[in-house]
């Protein structure tokens, strides 16, 4: 990857990272179901580790993009590509401690350790594209199966053009 080159969500995206109203209701039971759900997969070196690492720094600070989403991160020992998890809450769960509005999308992003600069161009490719939740929720929320929530994404990115 070249240095000015842009990420694209969609290429990290698969159906089986893709979950949807799973039974959480809170940030700390989306982030293990998330993690769980790569450690079945055989994705992760060390899945609790990273839980752990996660759930710190989603308590001390978060990333929130716009009200109804969550963008959880972590540069990982050992990964060797890129992985993102999403998971779509139809019915929203509550993400921040003392804030009753409801998230509806958390897409978790893992990257290399040793690769800084991809860590950022990722989480600014994904808030790209998670901004955009006046086109992105009412068709999110309609989606049924993960391939259609992959599609809505796409499109969505494709359209961005800056």
């Amino acid at each position: 990857m070249s240095p000015n080159s842009k990420v694209k969500i969609g290429k990290f995206l698969s159906p089986e990272l893709v979950l949807i109203d799973n039974a959480c209701t809170a940030r700390d039971e989306v982030l293990k179901a998330m993690v769980g759900t790569l450690s079945t997969r055989g994705l992760l070196a060390h899945p609790e580790k990273l839980l752990q690492d996660l759930l710190e720094r989603e308590k001390s600070s978060f990333v929130t993009i716009g009200p109804s989403t969550a963008m959880p991160h972590a540069r990982c020992q050992g990964l060797p590509a890129p992985l993102i998890v999403v998971l779509l809450s139809k019915t929203g769960l509550l993400y921040r401690e003392n804030c009753p509005e409801m998230v509806h999308l958390v897409v978790l992003i893992l990257t290399p350790q040793e690769k800084p600069t991809l860590h950022l161009k990722m989480l600014a490719a994904a808030a790209s594209l998670l901004r955009k939740t006046e086109e992105l929720f009412p068709t999110l929320l309609q989606a049924d199966d993960a391939v259609s929530i992959m599609k809505i994404m796409g499109r969505i990115e494709e359209g961005d053009n800056g």
